[in-house]
C-alpha cells in the first residue's frame, strides 16, 4: 500500500479557496468571453453591412494580427526592462 503526499491528494479546487483567485479567475474569464464576443459580433455586422466574405477575411487576419502584435510588443517591453535593470 503506497502513501499519497500531500501534493498528489490536493482538490481540484483548492486554488479557489484563496480570496484572490476567487475573483481573479471569473474576471479573466468574463474578459476573454468578452472579446471573443466581440469578434463575433464585429464579424457578424461586417458580413451582413457588406455582404463581402472578403472583407469578413481581412477584419480577421487584421484581428489576428493585432492580436500577435500585442503579445510580441509585451514581450519587447519585458525584454527591455529585464535589460534595464541589469544593463
Amino acid at each position: 500500500m503506497t502513501t499519497k503526499t500531500p501534493e498528489q491528494t490536493t482538490h481540484w479546487l483548492a486554488p479557489f479557496s484563496v480570496r484572490s483567485f476567487k475573483f481573479q479567475w471569473p474576471s479573466d474569464l468574463a474578459t476573454s468571453w468578452a472579446f471573443e464576443m466581440e469578434t463575433l459580433i464585429l464579424g457578424w455586422y461586417i458580413l451582413v453591412e457588406s455582404g463581402s466574405v472578403m472583407l469578413l477575411v481581412v477584419f480577421g487576419a487584421l484581428n489576428s494580427l493585432e492580436r500577435w502584435y500585442h503579445r510580441s510588443l509585451a514581450w519587447w517591453v519585458i525584454a527591455l526592462d529585464i535589460a534595464e535593470c541589469y544593463g
